[in-house]
This record gives structure tokens, C-alpha cells and sequence, in this order.
């Protein structure tokens, strides 16, 4: 456009004008001035006469310095005028701005961009559609945040594809232009070049496909093409990397020199200089491989060898027992408890100090026989033979002793008797409670009455306060613990401090004294307080594995987590939500509130109980709310789930995807090389790119069951695995981010096709298996393709027929019969492969091939058998819960019609008459505001011969590239849409089961705290008291919950519950709330009625909170708020 043409404009309702070029140059005189007024003003210079008075270098120099700023602040004025002030990019623009166009397509170069947002503003609710024009001019800088009715445009019409979507008064029989729309709005199905663009996405990003290496300086393993290697040689690295003398007296100075050799991870050359390098992972001086953050100045590297976190190398050390860890470890760790298979942990980790080191140091070391632990097995040589597979870990000591002798029996039990009455038991029941309803979250109900189980009661034990020198009942434990073992003249005595270690000023050097074997140098270079995630991202990435491998320090790092994390939440409450806990503070100390919860403990299926469950989860949720993967934090994302219905309808698939990490090709490879000790072997097979499978092991390639072996041994690398499987979902198949990626909501046309064509959005949870391994839950929104354009579109021939392709296209059902044949011949000769087995050709040479080769792989994955899994709730007695054998259709994917008549369900085509009803509209002037209504569900029922009746529908782009158990279940009509969406809102929040004791679990913390009282300064207040009741309560409920390994590592990467395309703020609001309850009272007053159903507050019969629970106003984040509420904002 020339300056001539861009200079006419449309100017308000006054039509055209011309502007002449004197007009233009004045304009941009003025603007000039304004530029330099401005300038002068923020450097203080008055003019250039100034300039010519400056006569010393100093000056000189700064006079240079302000000339190059004056020419740089012209060169950006005149850039700018060059490009003409982009006025659909820019909010803060003059009124003056000259490029772009209006609402309604009109040349308009003299109107403002706030002055175009406003016309479109007046006229956006009225339109039947929104050009791409007015959608760029919304979307550019968020522009439709000026204005609430451009919000509203934006966050509903351009969430999905808004031509896609059928009003009312349109019809799609007799409507050959609304026809013609959707065919166009709606998504091809997915083919060609959606499977080559997935594919390539995924191959881009497989460590199959990438050489697996260790930085020599951090000390992580490098999977992926985000690992930034580089090798270089050691005389080409810089002078960072060299030790000085000074440095490596200060550090190393009090050890002996081949200690140094042995076990510091530094690299000593002959020449006399010194790398921080480790040297395990230096093979050739020609050939160091390091991270691109190590490669040029290890100081860059938070954590590299340079900055101090060197921790020691095992070289020739064995290992040891847990009780000779015990005794050299300066710090206790109390609490945890594990289950038989060491996959998961309860309960709270607390860690005291020890007095091991100096008590062993006076008998130790010493390489006599006689020194060394011993083991005596108190009772008969054929129960220890029964028993001994319990005690696995002390097979590795020699002469295990066996005594039967009353006298080791007697000293056995009193033994016992002692150390039972040292510890205080309480029989409070809540934590156990709520572990038996959280577990009946995993087993279901009842299956013979179909209720849920009763609440069993057990004793649990309060640790007692640690034992002085001078305590009486410790000095008898320890004697009859001495007496037990023996009367040896040198016994080494440990006793652990009165007082436990702080974790906020002293977690470094707590949790290095807890794991000396971990942190062979010390803690000096761990943090004071909470591990930061980059942190536990290191040591779970650590080239030899000890810290994923030791069990005790991920369950200590998570429950630290979800405590401290429950903790700052409390904290930030004073401010945001003081008055709530000022009430709780006053309400913990009424006798009628503890009288109160005792009654809901006791029946907590009244209507009383419920109600103050109620009300505490609203209170408790304030706290609880951002626990990483604490009940709290899953009954949150209701509001989520319908905010997401809110703007994209209802989800148009439903998917599992449970990654096998046992069949993980980068895991085994991982474990191989620390196996073999072969980090940064270019030689060693499992270093190499393009890996494949046949390479492993004859043995590791047959045998399952090792592989699962090896994958529990690593939880880091499991939840790695899943970890990466997750964004595989999200970016190659989906296409689809998460919130979390980019922070910005993408609109209908900025989506591209994938495995299920366009995606508008996802919901997705995260929660462990029985046997601990990570699995997905997930509903997906199409963006064009809806189940309420499923429903609609069935009135219309020509609509079924693109319907049905694009529903076979994203869902299969049933296989292919040259795969029935391949199975025939294959069920009786030898094991069907695994999906870890089949390489998957690459799409674009032979498309139907790659189709053929992924069905082979999911018929060992996707075809189910009937199993213990099977009995699930009340139907689990005659029909399990995956609903296998399926529904039989011989016929062509078409809707159908469902009724029931005589108890007997039945679908049938749809007739003229049926299709008449579904196209019709209503006429909200007569009083209708529904369409006519159809009795029966409108559902598409796909092509399944009763030969597949035991196949598990899947995506098969989905299976092949994530090679895992998947389920992709399509929601075939608006009837199943509603009915999904309502089971996720139960299914992902997990309310039921993990909230449903909040008032017995509340009751223990009242009186733990009335026990152990805070010991802060302020203990003695309310907004203190109502701090550490809440704390510990939120904190009752994680302890109680059984939790894996790898789910622990997933959380303390960083990771929560619930995964979204979308972020959402709660919206309270309270201003308008308030005002309602005051109408509301006045007219309550008025009438003299006090009914709760017009007031709306508790009554003082029902119990003693009446409205103390009310959440005040003041949120201070996303995840603060109600609990239930469903005032969800974009």
C-alpha cells in the first residue's frame, strides 16, 4: 500500500477524508518533538550546546555513550514510523494509527485500535459469525481481555470451530447450505499425512533413536535430543574446570590422599593437574562427555562437581546392612513405613540425631571377625527356615546363629515387654480409616452387599518423645536390648537426641546424615530447606543410581514435599484467609465442636455429619488444595472439569494409556550400563544411537518377569519413562499442549491435526496402578468434531456417510482379517509379540503396512481376558468392568436407536419420523426451550463381528507410537457424552473414598494437638492454633494413603494430579454473595420465617460452625478457593 492509500481513512460516522501531506509531515514533526522532549527528559540533557562545553576523557566518554543512546532512540523511532505502528498487535496505540481495517472490513487507517475493539464489542453478541480479520484482531496481544463481551465471544465461539456448530432455527435435512458449512467446518479423518506428521514427531523425540551418555561433570545421564551433548578433549576444556591448590586444600585437605584416589570424584593427572571431573565417566582424555551447560564453564552448572556437589564415589566399598547404615548414620529417620515389596510407603518422615558414629567409632573399625554385626535368630532351627526369605538382606552375613534356648526366649520376650511399655498407644482410628477408604477406591465395594466396607478400627503407635541419658523406662530398653544379644564387653550403645532436626534451617545436613552412604562428602552443598525441584531432578538423573535406588530417601523428599508444601499454604492463609482461621482457632477449643465431631465420627452417614464434612473440606480445602496428589488436590479440579464444559461441551473421547515401563527400551539401557559400568563407552552397544531391541540379552528379551524385576528397581526412570510418554500425548499425537508448555489458550485456528484430527482441549489424571506403575486417565475435546454434532448430524444422509468414515478413521474395533489370519497362525506355534517387539515401518513407504504392523502389536495388549480385576463394585459379579464380550453389529458404523422393551435393549435404524424429530428446532415464544423429545439415546454403533467381541477399542496411531496398554473410547452421541461427563467428575476427583472421614480424621488432630501443643511463639492464639489443627489434618490425610515409588519420583519432579490444555482462575464472587445473604435475611425477617432453605446459613441446632466455615474472600492464587465451587474464570 502506498503512503498516499494509506493515509485515507474511514473516520467514525463522518465518512472519508484526505489528508494532505503537509498534514502528514506536521504529524510526524510533532511526534518527533514529542520523542525528543522525552528523551531529554530522561537524560537530562538540556541541549547540544551542552555537549561542546565537556572537555576531559571521562566526560568525553560519557558524552559518547549518550550519543549512541540518542542514536539508537532514533533508530527505533524511525523503525518503527517505517513499520507504520502495527495497529492490530498493539493496545497502547494513538488515535492516529493508520493500517488495518474495522469490524466490518472497511478501510479505517485514522481509527484506533481501542476504537476498532469497541465497535466489534457493540456488535459481536449480535453476529452469527466472526470473520478471520475480527478473530486476529481479538487474538493479537489478547486483545479480547479490553472488553467483557469480546471475552465472552472469544471464550465460547472460538474455543471450538463456531462453524461446526448447528443453531436452532438451522436444519440440516433441507439445508443444503448448512450442510455444505459443516462439511467444511468438520475435520477429514485422519490419514496420510496426519500419521507421517505424528510419526516423525515422535521419532524426533525418541532416546531410542539418540546415544545415551553421563556428563562428566554433573554426573547426570543425558537421554534425548534435549541433553545437549558435547564431547571434547581434555586439553581443550577451559581453565573452570582445573582444581587450584587452594581449592583442593579446602575441600580435600582432611583426607588422605588415597582416599582422594578412591572415592573423591575428581580426576588427578600425572602432570600434576587436577579437573573436577569424574573420573568413572572419563575413558579417553580425548573424549570427555559432557552437558552443554558443563561443556564451556562447569560453574554455570548448579550442580556440577565445580560447585561443590561432589558426593563421593563407592569404588571397592561393599554394601552394607541396614543396621550397619543405622550405626554410622549421624541422623535418624523415623516413621516411614513400607510395604513387603519396598513399591510403597505410608506415614511421616521425621528424622532425630544419632549418636552412631561416636559410639561405633569407639569399637570400630577393626577387620576381627568377632567385630563384625552377628545374628541370632531366637527360637527353633525349623522356624528360621520357614521364616528366613523374610529377612532377605541379611543373607549376605556370615554364621547366622540360631539359639533355642528358654534363656534366649526369655530375654526375647523381655525384650518385648519393654519396648511395649515405653510407647504410648492411642486408639484413635481416623488415619487408619481413611487408608481403608482410600483403598476402597482400588477394591470397590462390597461385592456380595454392595456396600461400602466398614470402618476398621485399629491401635496405632504415637511415637514417644525421644529418651534422655537420664530417662528411666530408655536406660531399661536398652539393657534388655543388650541382654537380648548378649553380654559382649564392647557393645556400641546408640541413642538418638531428645529434640528432632529442624528441616527448614538444617534439611541439608539432616538428610546427609541420614544417608551418609548417599552423600559420602557431606551435606554442605544441599539447601538449608525444601529441595528445589531442579535439585531432585539432579539426583534422580544421577549416572550410578543411589539415590532412586534407596527407597527411605524418595519417600522422605515426597512427604517433606506434600508437609511443606501444606505448610507455606498455611502460612500464606493468615493473609488471605485470616478471619476463617481465627473462628477455627476459637472453634477448636469449644467443647460442642469437639462434642460435634465425635457424633459424625461416630455416624458419619447422618445428615448432620455430612454437612460438617462439608464444611470442613471447604475450610480444609483452602489448605490442602496445592498437596501434590492429595485427595484435596483431586477433589480441586471439579471446578476445572466444569469450566472445561463449559467451554468446549462435552469431551469427544475418553482415553486410558497405562505405559509399560518394564518393556521401556532407554530404561533397560540405563540399567545396563550401570550393570556393566560402561558410561561413555563408545564401544558398549547400549551407548549407540538407533537402538534396537533385538540387542538386548537373550535372557532380559524372554523373560517379563526380569524386566519387571529390573523396572521396580528404578522408580526415577519409571517415572521418567511415563514422563516422556506423556508429552509423547500431548505434542506428536494429540497436538495438543498442555497449559503448563505454552500459558496461552490456543483458538480453532491455530490447531493442527493429529491422531484424532483437531483437538481442542484435554483433561487428563495421573494415579497408580495396584502394583504402583503410573497410568492416564483422559477426555478429550474435539474441536470440530463434537458428540452434539454426532447426535445432529445423524438426521441427514449425507452427513452419516462423513460421520461414519471419520469415526472409523479415529477409532478401531475390531481387527482387519489379515490379521485374524496371522493370529490363527500364530495362537498355537509361540508367544504373541510385544508392542516393545515391532518395529513400525516408517507411514509414508506403505501406509497400509504400518496399519497391519501396529495391529499385530495390540492384539497382546488389547484383547482382554477375564480376570480377578474383573470383580469391580455390584457388577463385577456377572459383567466385568471393562464390559467385555462388547455389543455385536454386523452392519455398518450407522446410529442406532436404543429402547427397551421387556428389560431387553435393543437398537434400531433411524426412521424418517425419528430423523424429522432429531433435526427440529424449538420455538422459545411458544414456551419450548427443548427440541422434541426422542425416547431412547441416539448412539453411533461401529462395524464389530462377534470375533472381536473381546477387543478393547483403541486409537491405533495411539498404541502404536506410545506402545501401550491403551483404550480410546469415542463418545458416540450426545447421550453418552452427558453420561461421561458426569462419571469423570466423580472418577477424577476421587471424593468419595479419600474425604469422606474429614471430621474423624479432624478429631485425632484435635487432640494430637491438645498433646503435643505448637511450640512457636505464638502458639497460644487462635489464628496459630487454627494454623497447626489445619496443617496436621491435611497432613492425616497423606500420611494414611499408601504411596508407590514412582508416583513419589513423578511428584517430586515437579508433576501434579491433574493435567490440562487449559489453566483456569477461580472466580468468587463474594461482593455479590454477601449482598444476596442480606436480601435474603431482610426478607427472611420480614416474613418472620427462618428456614435454612431461605436463609441459607446453619442453623444452631445443626451443629456448632454455622457459617465459620464460610471461606472468606481474597484469594491469593489459581488453586486457593472453594472446593466445590464451580466459578470457573478462563
Amino acid at each position: 500500500m502506498t503512503k498516499r492509500a494509506a493515509s485515507e481513512a474511514f473516520c467514525g460516522e463522518e465518512g472519508q477524508y484526505l489528508a494532505s501531506d503537509n498534514v502528514l509531515q506536521e504529524q510526524k514533526r510533532q511526534r518527533k518533538a514529542q520523542y525528543m522532549r522525552e528523551y531529554r527528559a530522561a537524560r537530562k540533557i538540556a541541549g547540544g550546546s551542552r555537549i561542546g562545553a565537556v572537555h576531559n576523557g571521562g566526560e568525553e566518554h560519557d558524552v559518547k555513550r549518550r550519543r549512541e543512546r540518542q542514536a539508537g532512540y532514533m533508530r527505533n523511532y524511525r523503525a518503527k514510523q517505517k513499520r507504520g505502528v502495527d495497529t492490530e498487535g498493539t493496545g497502547n496505540v494513538g488515535p492516529t494509527d493508520r493500517s488495518g481495517a474495522g469490524p466490518c472490513g472497511q478501510a479505517n487507517g485514522d481509527i484506533s485500535i481501542n476504537d476498532r475493539l469497541q465497535a466489534l464489542a457493540e456488535s459481536i453478541l449480535h453476529k452469527h459469525d466472526i470473520s478471520g480479520e475480527e478473530l486476529s484482531l481479538m487474538m493479537k496481544g489478547q486483545n479480547f481481555t479490553s472488553d467483557p463481551r469480546l471475552a465472552l465471544a472469544y471464550y465460547y465461539c472460538c474455543a471450538g470451530q463456531p462453524d461446526a456448530f448447528v443453531f436452532n432455527d438451522e436444519h440440516v435435512r433441507d439445508d443444503e447450505l448448512v450442510r455444505e458449512r459443516l462439511l467444511n467446518a468438520m475435520d477429514a479423518p485422519p490419514g496420510l499425512p496426519e500419521y507421517e506428521r505424528c510419526q516423525a514427531s515422535s521419532a524426533a523425540s525418541d532416546p531410542a533413536n539418540f546415544s545415551i551418555f553421563a556428563c562428566a561433570s554433573c554426573c547426570e545421564f543425558l537421554l534425548g535430543p534435549e541433553s545437549g551433548h558435547v564431547c571434547l578433549p581434555l586439553s581443550l576444556l577451559s581453565q573452570s574446570f582445573q582444581i587450584s591448590s587452594e581449592e583442593f586444600a579446602k575441600r580435600y585437605g582432611h583426607l588422605s590422599m588415597g582416599t582422594v584416589r578412591k572415592h573423591a570424584q575428581i580426576l588427578l593427572q600425572p602432570d600434576g593437574r587436577n579437573y573436577y571431573l569424574n573420573p568413572e565417566l572419563v575413558r579417553d582424555t580425548e573424549r570427555v562427555h559432557l552437558c552443554s551447560k558443563c561443556a564451556y564453564n562447569p560453574r554455570k552448572s548448579k550442580f556440577s562437581i565445580a560447585n561443590g556437589h561432589d558426593y563421593g564415589r563407592y569404588d571397592s566399598l561393599p554394601d552394607l546392612s541396614p543396621i550397619a547404615k543405622n550405626c554410622i548414620s549421624p541422623a535418624w529417620c523415623f516413621g516411614l513405613e513400607f510395604s513387603v515389596s519396598g513399591k510403597h510407603c505410608s506415614g511421616h518422615a521425621i528424622c532425630f540425631p544419632s549418636g552412631g558414629p561416636q559410639a561405633c567409632a569407639k569399637v570400630l573399625p577393626s577387620t576381627d571377625i568377632e567385630r563384625k554385626p552377628r545374628v541370632t535368630f531366637i527360637g527353633p532351627s525349623e522356624e528360621w527356615r520357614a521364616k528366613k526369605h523374610l529377612f532377605r538382606g541379611l543373607y549376605e552375613l556370615p554364621s547366622i546363629q540360631i539359639d533355642d534356648s528358654t534363656a534366649g526366649a526369655e530375654r526375647l520376650a523381655s525384650l518385648q515387654d519393654s519396648i511395649e511399655n515405653g510407647v504410648i498407644v492411642s486408639d484413635a482410628a481416623a488415619l487408619h480409616a481413611v487408608d481403608n477408604a482410600v483403598n476402597s477406591e482400588r477394591y470397590g465395594y462390597d461385592i456380595v452387599t454392595g456396600e461400602s466396607p466398614e470402618v476398621v478400627i485399629q491401635q496405632s503407635a504415637v511415637l514417644q518423645p525421644a529418651m534422655r541419658h537420664s530417662d528411666k523406662m530408655g536406660s531399661v530398653i536398652i539393657d534388655a536390648m543388650i541382654d537380648a544379644v548378649g553380654t559382649q564387653e564392647e557393645v556400641a550403645v546408640v541413642r538418638r537426641g531428645s529434640e528432632p532436626i529442624v528441616e527448614w534451617d538444617e534439611n541439608g545436613s539432616m538428610i546427609a546424615g541420614a544417608f551418609p552412604t548417599l552423600f559420602m562428602m557431606g551435606g554442605d552443598m544441599l539447601p538449608s530447606g525444601s529441595f528445589p525441584q531442579d535439585l531432585v531432578q539432579h539426583l534422580m538423573r544421577y549416572y550410578d543410581g543411589r539415590f532412586e535406588s534407596n527407597v527411605s530417601l524418595i519417600a522422605t523428599l515426597f512427604n517433606q514435599l506434600q508437609r511443606h508444601a501444606a505448610i507455606r499454604k498455611t502460612a500464606r492463609a493468615v493473609t488471605t484467609h485470616a478471619k476463617t482461621l481465627q473462628k477455627l482457632g476459637k472453634l477448636a477449643n469449644s467443647d460442642e465442636f469437639k462434642e460435634s465431631l465425635l457424633t459424625a465420627a461416630r455416624d458419619p452417614d447422618s445428615p448432620t455429619a455430612k454437612r460438617l464434612n462439608a464444611g470442613l473440606l471447604r475450610l480444609l480445602s483452602v489448605v490442602g488444595g496445592t498437596v501434590p496428589f492429595s485427595p484435596f488436590e483431586r477433589a480441586a479440579t471439579r471446578p476445572k472439569l466444569a469450566a472445561m464444559r463449559f467451554r468446549f461441551g462435552l469431551p469427544q473421547f475418553w482415553v486410558t494409556v497405562a505405559p509399560p515401563e518394564q518393556d521401556d527400551t532407554t530404561l533397560h539401557r540405563v540399567m545396563l550400563l550401570r550393570k556393566l559400568n560402561a558410561w561413555n563407552d563408545d564401544n558398549c552397544v547400549y551407548t549407540r544411537e538407533h537402538f534396537q531391541w533385538e540387542l538386548f540379552p537373550q535372557n532380559l528379551k524372554e523373560s517379563p518377569s526380569q524386566r519387571l524385576s529390573i523396572s521396580t528397581r528404578c522408580p526415577a526412570l519409571a517415572a521418567l519413562m511415563f514422563e516422556r510418554q506423556v508429552k509423547l500425548l500431548q505434542k506428536s499425537i494429540l497436538r495438543c499442549p498442555a497449559s503448563q508448555d505454552v500459558r496461552k489458550s490456543r483458538n480453532y485456528t491455530e490447531r493442527e491435526a493429529g491422531a484424532y484430527g483437531r483437538v481442542a482441549g484435554f483433561n487428563a489424571v495421573v494415579e497408580p496402578q495396584v502394583d504402583g506403575r503410573l497410568h492416564l486417565h483422559m477426555t478429550v475435546y474435539g474441536s470440530s468434531f463434537t458428540p452434539e454434532i454426532l447426535t445432529r448430524g445423524a438426521s441427514c444422509q449425507e452427513l452419516r456417510e462423513y460421520i461414519a468414515k471419520w469415526i472409523n478413521a479415529v477409532s478401531t474395533n475390531h481387527l482387519s482379517p489379515s490379521t485374524r489370519a496371522w493370529l490363527a497362525e500364530r495362537e498355537c506355534m509361540e508367544p504373541l509379540p510385544r508392542a516393545c517387539e515391532v518395529t513400525l515401518p516408517p507411514v509414508s513407504t506403505n501406509f497400509a503396512a504400518f496399519q497391519d504392523t501396529i495391529e499385530a502389536s495390540v492384539v497382546a495388549t488389547n484383547i482382554h481376558n477375564h480376570s480377578r480385576t474383573c470383580i469391580k463394585g455390584k457388577r463385577g459379579k456377572t459383567q466385568c468392568r471393562l464390559c467385555r464380550p462388547a455389543g455385536i453389529h454386523n452392519l455398518p458404523t450407522q446410529p442406532l436407536h436404543i429402547s427397551k422393551s421387556d428389560g431387553v435393549l435393543t437398537g434400531k435404524s433411524l426412521n424418517p419420523e425419528l430423523e424429522v424429530k432429531l433435526d427440529a428446532g424449538y420455538d422459545p415464544e411458544q414456551g419450548e426451550f427443548l427440541r422434541p423429545h426422542i425416547p431412547g439415546p441416539i448412539v453411533w454403533e461401529q462395524f464389530r463381528p462377534e470375533s472381536d467381541g473381546m477387543f478393547i477399542e483403541t486409537n491405533l496411531l495411539l498404541s502404536g507410537l506410545t506402545a501401550s496398554h491403551c483404550s480410546s473410547s469415542i463418545m458416540n452421541g450426545e447421550d453418552a457424552g452427558d453420561m461421561v461427563d458426569e462419571h469423570q467428575q466423580n472418577y477424577m476427583t476421587k471424593e468419595g473414598a479419600g474425604l469422606k472421614n474429614a471430621a474423624a480424621v479432624m478429631l485425632t488432630a484435635l487432640e494430637d494437638v491438645l498433646k503435643y501443643p505448637s511450640v512457636a511463639l505464638n502458639s497460644g492464639t487462635p489464628i496459630r492454633q487454627a494454623q497447626y489443627l489445619a496443617t496436621r489434618t491435611v497432613n492425616a490425610f497423606g500420611g494414611a494413603h499408601e504411596w508407590p515409588l514412582s508416583l513419589m519420583v513423578y511428584a517430586l519432579l515437579g508433576h501434579k494430579s491433574y493435567i490440562s490444555s487449559e489453566a483456569f482462575w477461580y472466580i468468587f464472587p463474594h461482593g455479590f454473595m454477601d449482598e444476596l445473604r442480606k436480601m435474603e435475611m431482610n426478607e427472611v425477617n420480614d416474613d418472620h420465617d427462618t428456614s435454612d432453605s431461605e436463609s441459607g446459613s446453619l442453623e444452631d441446632d445443626e451443629g456448632p460452625i454455622g457459617d465459620d466455615f464460610d471461606v472468606d474472600s481474597g484469594s491469593d492464587s489459581a488453586d486457593e478457593g472453594g472446593l466445590y465451587s464451580n466459578d470457573a474464570g478462563h
